[in-house]
């Protein structure tokens, strides 16, 4: 990659990573490809690299696919200076890591969901009040499901469903 951030060479994988022909990523800068929340971050590590202060650096970070889908890569970067020691280029090693970003994400929510079932347990055991009992249990639902309407639902002896505890339905 040059300093610029124009793509010197690329391999198929990187073209199949950003869904691009090889002609077509030879024209752009890894800039039109970097998700906007991390291009800053890495622009400061290019810097960095080039002034000198950095002799590599790796992070994680998203790609906008050319038909706009994000991918997750792993991103390794290091500088190559020439023969007077001026800075010449830098060569990336890109990795995919989007199925396990997908992985760790499920991993969260099952943690979160856990987490709040063992809270649920601890509430309802608990020698709070009905009341206190259905507002500390929408709340927990509302912070695991991140929804701001929540619907505690019981059934009664003639097997109906009926609402117990509702938050955010007003209006």
């Amino acid at each position: 990659v040059s300093l610029d951030g124009r793509w010197l060479w690329v391999n198929q994988k990187l073209c199949e990573i950003v869904g691009c022909r090889k002609d077509e990523l030879l024209s752009k800068t890894f800039q039109d490809f970097t998700h906007p929340d991390d291009l800053e971050v890495e622009l400061r590590y290019t810097r960095q690299l080039i002034a000198g202060d950095l002799g590599t650096y790796s992070m994680e970070k998203r790609y906008l696919r050319k038909e706009g889908s994000v991918v997750w890569i792993n991103l390794t970067v290091s500088l190559v200076r020439d023969a007077s020691g001026d800075p010449s280029y830098t060569i990336a090693v890109i990795e995919d890591i989007t199925e396990r970003k997908h992985a760790e994400q499920g991993l969260r929510r099952s943690l979160n969901m856990l987490l709040a079932l063992r809270e649920a347990g601890r509430v309802l055991g608990s020698t709070l009040s009905s009341e206190e009992i259905g507002s500390r249990l929408l709340e927990i639902m509302r912070n695991v499901s991140g929804l701001t309407a929540t619907v505690i639902s019981v059934q009664d002896d003639t097997g109906e469903l009926r609402i117990w505890r509702s938050a955010g339905l007003e209006g």
